[in-house]
């Protein structure tokens, strides 16, 4: 749902987080963000944060309340991307599971990636960690007791439209196995261990 670039403004990061507008991205300075304090009022912060990043999440949060309004309680599923690289070191994870307390979405794919793509090197909450306050997952899902489940697949894998496909019909298995899964539409509270 995101259709801006998350080094304009991270909209999977908290307004208070000191990374919301990245001055740096591995080892590279980033221009545009050069005169953008995160630690104290900036119009230009502000701004973005207007014009980005509470769009992107009005739109998240509207969408959820339409559904808990018709007493139907969604998935919550983000998708990203990460970079093969980082700090010259090489990322050998294919695809990241991220997620915090809640392991009803995360246990379907790890149960699924072991079965059926041993092929696959996936990361338990690695390249990053899915316990963060206020991230888009901690905002949208955890406080509101939908399970949800942070999906990062590495950059190089995706370049082609047909790698696209390929890696979408692949997260779309776990998923389809499990769409009459009672578990994954229920609301239930799962304590944040997101410090």
């Amino acid at each position: 749902m995101s259709d801006f670039s998350r080094l304009l403004i991270d909209p999977n990061r908290g307004v208070d987080d000191p990374t919301l507008v990245m001055k740096i991205s591995d080892d590279k300075i980033i221009e545009g963000n050069k005169n953008v304090c995160n630690f104290r009022e900036s119009d230009e912060k502000n701004k973005r944060i207007e014009n980005y990043y509470n769009t992107y999440h009005d739109k998240v949060s509207g969408l959820i309340k339409q559904k808990i309004d018709n007493q139907k309680y969604p998935a919550i599923i983000s998708i990203h991307s990460f970079t093969p690289f980082w700090k010259n070191k090489k990322r050998d994870i294919d695809i990241g599971i991220l997620w915090d307390n809640d392991e009803r979405l995360p246990d379907i794919f790890f149960k699924y990636f072991k079965e059926n793509r041993p092929d696959l090197i996936i990361g338990d909450n690695q390249p990053y960690t899915g316990r963060l306050k206020n991230d888009t997952i901690y905002k949208h899902a955890t406080v509101n007791g939908l399970s949800n489940i942070l999906i990062e697949i590495r950059q190089d894998l995706i370049t082609k439209k047909s790698d696209q496909k390929h890696f979408a019909e692949i997260l779309s298995k776990p998923l389809l196995l499990n769409s009459d899964n009672p578990v994954l539409f229920s609301k239930k509270l799962y304590p944040s261990l997101a410090k």
